[in-house]
């Protein structure tokens, strides 16, 4: 396996290359500009749409619904919808109640907040996000993917370790948010429409239940959902001029942080199946942006060692998952940039014997500390003739077109 990792500013887009099939996954910027000096939309069209054009199977995995993982995806389908043969995408969890909660407040947001246009675009992706994959790729070409789902690609196979696809730990904080407009809405003097949302987001949901349930998704499920969010797109305008109104966009706007939270704990996790017991440099473990919490729900289905681990929540010291410290893999991928949305990179990863492959050192608390990389004197085992320091791998700049590590940091 090769992994070319895609400077992208604060992003992601990390690419999973076996044989000529590749694994994208996400692709997305918070930077309107990239460090290059070339906008992200002309990144993808220019770098990484042709970089991967002549590959025989090419498949895209979402980890979850964040601009700076998903908005490339929504370029490459727009200027070519058929890219991709597969488009895995992360299935909405249930609570132990059987809701999805995480759906239910984007309903809110798009309904409520819909003229707050920027906090309404950012956090109302997740609705049609099936739709539109569908639309764009063909629904044959659309899987969601949770907990215990497996998928070959690149002759790797890779399994699914999380989000789980019921009895999700929902923060208490979050699900009263959506308790409480629930509450709202359904106050004695409440006019018809206050109840009509209320039904239809409960037969949205229900449709959005049955279209995940099916892998690859249903033409006919996405054609229900589609005619239900036409019904609350209808709807819409008259919502926001209730009594309650202002109290919802206020839960609304109080709990932006916690939806953010929520977002990155349902990111899709997965790693390889190892082929034999013994560990071997397929070994990867793929992490979103899930918090250290997450990576402890999950730390009974990980390997004791891996080849390379991609950091968390693009290396912030809030992302660091202490299982790191036992599993310290020889390499770690860190994709951070300029605009440090989620802060700067960690210590605690300058800490660890692994060798970093990260996107912008100018971003490393260690690096802006002592002026040099914490790579410098690391042991890299993977070198051509031996071990030795990383300082002296030859291959170590960007755009290596075959580093003895297999791991690339592109960028134009």
């Amino acid at each position: 396996m090769r992994i070319e990792v895609h400077n992208v500013g604060y992003g992601e887009c990390i690419v999973l290359c076996g044989g000529d099939e590749i694994l994208m996954s996400d692709c997305g910027s918070s930077n309107i500009k990239l460090p290059c000096g070339m906008n992200f939309t002309d990144y993808v069209k220019t770098v990484v749409i042709p970089r991967y054009a002549g590959c025989g199977e090419r498949s895209f995995l979402l980890t979850h619904c964040h601009r700076d993982h998903s908005c490339g995806l929504r370029h490459i389908l727009k200027l070519y919808p058929k890219y991709f043969d597969r488009i895995f995408l992360p299935a909405v969890p249930e609570d132990a109640c059987g809701r999805l909660v995480l759906l239910e407040f984007a309903l809110y947001v798009y309904v409520f907040l819909n003229r707050l246009t920027g906090y309404s675009k950012s956090n109302t992706e997740i609705l049609m996000l099936f739709s539109k994959a569908a639309h764009a790729a063909g629904a044959e070409c659309i899987f969601p993917v949770k907990k215990g789902d497996v998928f070959v690609s690149g002759g790797t196979e890779y399994e699914i370790l999380w989000p789980a696809a019921t009895g999700f730990p929902y923060g208490a904080g979050f699900v009263s948010a959506v308790e409480n407009m629930d509450s709202l809405l359904k106050g004695p003097f409440m006019p018809d429409s206050a109840r009509e949302f209320l039904q239809l987001k409960s037969r949205f949901c229900l449709a959005y239940k049955a279209c995940q349930s099916a892998a690859p998704v249903s033409p006919v499920y996405i054609c229900e959902l589609d005619d239900i969010m036409r019904e609350i797109t209808a709807a819409a305008p008259n919502l926001p001029l209730l009594p309650c109104a202002p109290e919802i966009e206020k839960i609304l706007l109080d709990s932006s942080g916690l939806y953010s939270e929520t977002l990155n704990a349902s990111s899709v996790i997965f790693q390889n199946i190892r082929s034999t017991g013994a560990c071997s440099n397929d070994d990867v473990l793929m992490t979103g942006d899930a918090p250290p919490e997450v990576l402890g729900l999950v730390g009974d289905s990980l390997y004791g060692c891996y080849y390379a681990v991609k950091a968390p929540h693009h290396g912030t010291k809030s992302g660091f998952p202490p299982v790191l410290r036992d599993i310290v893999p020889p390499h770690i991928i860190i994709s951070n940039g300029l605009y440090s949305g989620g802060g700067k990179i960690s210590p605690e990863y300058a800490a660890l014997q692994s060798v970093k492959h990260c996107t912008n050192c100018e971003t490393c608390a260690f690096y802006n500390e002592n002026g040099y990389c914490c790579d410098d004197f690391a042991v890299c085992y993977d070198m051509k003739k031996a071990p030795g320091l990383t300082i002296k791998c030859g291959e170590r700049q960007v755009n290596a077109e075959s580093p003895p590590c297999g791991i690339t940091v592109i960028s134009a």
